[in-house]
């Protein structure tokens, strides 16, 4: 089993480190994130100078996008549909960025006696790029730093110990602050079987998970096929100290502005009014009448043809997947990954795998709580506070159904019209 292989290979990965390394320090890897240019050629808009993603160049051209008639606010889901059926994002990023998504077959693995690991003292720099087979094992010693790489199957992902996560906590340089912390391994449940859907805007592919709750409540007795994976469809990435107020794009924000947290399997973050697909004025006024145009109970907003943003209930339907229990952390923890919590805190019997991917603070503009909390759109605002939103929160500190900030940056999901 692929699974098992990874663990197999972080085992041998960490016992190379330590033999290689003399004391800790030198055996715990630290992050040595790319440029955004380097990464990923969702950084097309990128100043050279920089690193950084930008928004349009000209102000004057930003000034002009933004410009709404009063019939703005009158979008309908026709006319989103022409944004959301742009495919800007190149061939080229198809053929870099696919986070596989379907659980391994165990007939795919191969056995611990094949295991390849690779060792190199070269000046040179690692090729993430060079063909490798899934569990391989690559380190190798630049300037007396070790580097760490693990094959994947979509390719070689650079292996950052757990350790080396407080060190960039700590650094106040923009490298450590953008540094990418990759998942040991798939975070799907082992014992489900999971489906696959591919959105045919950019190639991406999504692991899938059927729902059939026969408990809990009438009220949220449902079967559906919802995403197992955190949406990352966009047009382009933006910083997180701005705002996604092109109405022309979807926008999208990465964690810690690192194109690489997108790519895996953490997705992307977006504001309300982004995600539903609706203007960005909509952040900051009440846009109900625009929620659901058609009366099917369905918002489609920046998912595929086909698919909705999920709702509030299906969300609950989904944490009663496996039984009735009462209690609001047995719930979430049927929600929520074995991985990604720093506390252990999921159990995945739903296969939601929900993952503590963060989220952006739209008020003071900086993401805040990997690993710890999991915050899932719904397509819904709040009806007492104009400018938040509802939606589901996983963690061992929050509550199962909350609301934020509509210029909050969450994750989505997206479930079957059904």
């Amino acid at each position: 089993m692929k699974i098992f292989k990874s663990v197999l290979a972080l085992s041998v990965l960490l016992t190379m480190l330590v033999a290689c390394g003399g004391d800790s320090s030198s055996s715990s890897v630290s992050p040595d994130p790319r440029p955004c240019e380097d990464q990923n050629e969702d950084c097309d808009d990128t100043s050279s100078s920089s690193g950084e993603v930008s928004k349009n160049s000209s102000s004057s051209q930003k000034n002009s996008n933004k410009e709404k008639s009063s019939s703005s606010v009158e979008k309908s889901k026709s006319s989103s549909s022409s944004k959301k059926d742009e495919n800007s994002s190149s061939s080229e990023d198809k053929a870099k960025e696919s986070s596989s998504s379907v659980k391994p077959s165990s007939s795919d693995a191969k056995s611990s006696s094949s295991e390849e690991t690779k060792t190199s003292s070269s000046s040179g720099v690692f090729d993430v790029n060079a063909p490798c087979t899934y569990g391989d094992v690559y380190v190798e010693e630049v300037d007396g730093e070790k580097r760490a790489y693990i094959c994947y199957e979509d390719g070689w992902k650079r292996y950052i110990p757990k350790s080396s996560s407080s060190s960039v906590a700590k650094s106040s340089s923009s490298s450590s602050i953008r540094g990418y912390e990759a998942l040991p391994y798939v975070p799907f449940k082992s014992s489900l079987s999971y489906g696959e859907f591919t959105d045919t805007r950019d190639g991406k592919k999504y692991a899938t998970i059927d729902i059939d709750n026969k408990y809990g409540p009438d009220s949220v007795r449902l079967a559906f096929t919802v995403f197992a994976q955190n949406l990352k469809y966009h047009d382009k990435m933006v910083l997180g100290t701005e705002e996604q107020d092109d109405d022309a794009k979807v926008e999208m924000y990465c964690y810690k502005d690192s194109v690489e947290y997108c790519n895996d399997w953490w997705g992307g973050l977006y504001q309300w009014a982004e995600l539903m697909d609706l203007p960005y004025e909509c952040n900051n006024k009440s846009c109900a009448e625009l929620v659901d145009p058609d009366g099917d109970g369905f918002h489609q907003g920046i998912c595929p043809d086909g698919w909705h943003v999920m709702t509030r209930k299906e969300m609950l339907a989904a944490s009663y997947t496996t039984g009735g229990s009462k209690y609001l952390d047995d719930r979430m923890s049927t929600l929520a990954s074995e991985i990604s919590y720093a506390n252990g805190f999921g159990s995945n019997t739903s296969g939601m795998s929900f993952l503590a991917a963060g989220y952006r603070n739209g008020e003071k503009k900086l993401f805040d709580f990997l690993s710890e909390v999991a915050l899932v759109a719904f397509a819904e605002e709040n009806a007492l506070i104009e400018l938040n939103s509802r939606v589901g929160g996983v963690s061992n500190v929050t509550s199962l159904e909350s609301t934020t900030p509509k210029i909050d940056g969450v994750s989505v999901r997206c479930v079957k019209d059904y």
